[in-house]
């Protein structure tokens, strides 16, 4: 009698450990599948449309590169912006809308203070960086805008940064990888030594 007890304590423990780690695995898992799946969408998008800003469902993310926007966004925040019609957006220097807009080869994300046309007559709005002294010396047309900023995750963006590098692409498709085979390789050692128990009994 006491010796079935103790199989059945040390069966319990062991699932126990079994549920934990599966636990762990799934966690890991949904996090790391979706952002793998994301960034290998965003990164096709660069190189077969390099003159776009790469999208998904009307949402993209930006790496903030510079502190122009104090503390209402910082460096190495990840930030996300939704698609927006432009003519919804407010301009004023206290609470104006954000929006990340094409600058060049760039993307700029700053606060829009007014509204201003431009030398051919188009409808366009006055940007500006909540801590710099000065508005952005160019216009913001309605074209040039890429999106609405949403919210940003602090300090994200630097690891962003890193999976869209080669190591860092490598390494997004290992984990999920390595962690699915942990945990395969324990579901079937807890099932083998359960059916062992269970024989011996």
């Amino acid at each position: 009698m006491s010796e079935n007890i103790n199989i059945n304590e040390h069966y319990g423990k062991k699932r126990s450990r079994y549920k934990t780690m599966t636990v762990i695995s799934i966690v890991l898992l949904a996090v790391f599948v979706p952002v793998l799946l994301f960034n290998v969408v965003l990164i096709a998008q660069a190189y077969m449309s390099p003159e776009k800003v790469p999208e998904m469902f009307g949402v993209t993310p930006f790496i903030v590169v510079s502190g122009s926007m104090g503390d209402t966004i910082k460096v190495n925040d990840l930030i996300v912006t939704t698609n927006i019609n432009p003519e919804k957006l407010v301009a004023n220097p206290e609470n104006g809308d954000i929006v990340s807009y094409k600058s060049g080869d760039s993307v700029v994300t700053h606060r829009l203070v007014g509204y201003t046309t431009t030398s051919d007559g188009q409808p366009a709005f006055i940007a500006k960086g909540d801590v710099n002294n000065t508005p952005d010396q160019t216009p913001v047309t309605y074209s040039m805008i890429e999106g609405q900023y949403r919210f940003r995750i602090p300090g994200l963006g630097g690891l962003a940064l890193f999976l869209q590098s080669p190591l860092g692409l490598i390494m997004s498709i290992l984990v999920p990888v390595i962690i699915f085979a942990v945990y395969v390789l324990t579901h079937s050692l807890y099932k083998e030594r359960r059916e062992e128990g269970v024989s011996d009994v």
